[in-house]
């Protein structure tokens, strides 16, 4: 008589496929901003987060008793680009010219997020001087 084999276990091990991101590690930066802006303006502010979908916004904050504010959000395109209309707004209480630092958030379709770095922008507060 032959001896019984012994049972193998039936469960294989699973392992996890990596989620597809759709278009890799998501990076936003500021392509196109003024210089200088005039307050109470409409300025366009270039973004791209390197993925198409994507939503991408801009964070403002205004120096001295400025206050802080967002523009967007925006959608990107196919490209990865996005145009965001910012309304300065800015009280100077005496200031003539006042710094806005403004830095752009992205979120992907799969709830991936990132920062660009922040730019300085001149704010004019009594027109171009």
């Amino acid at each position: 008589m032959q001896p019984t084999p012994a049972l193998q276990a039936t469960n294989p091990t699973v392992q996890q496929s990596p989620t597809p991101s759709g278009g890799g590690t998501l990076n936003v930066q500021i392509t196109s901003i003024p210089q200088q802006v005039v307050n109470g303006s409409y300025v366009s502010v270039g973004v791209n987060a390197g993925e198409p979908g994507a939503s991408v916004e801009l964070v403002i904050r205004y120096s001295g008793q400025g206050g802080h504010s967002t523009a967007g959000p925006q959608t990107t395109d196919g490209n990865g680009n996005a145009t965001i209309s910012w309304f300065v707004l800015t009280f100077s209480f005496g200031q003539k010219n006042v710094q806005a630092y403004v830095y752009a958030l992205a979120t992907d379709p799969n709830g991936q997020r990132a920062r660009s770095q922040t730019v300085t922008v001149q704010v004019l507060t009594r027109g171009r001087d």
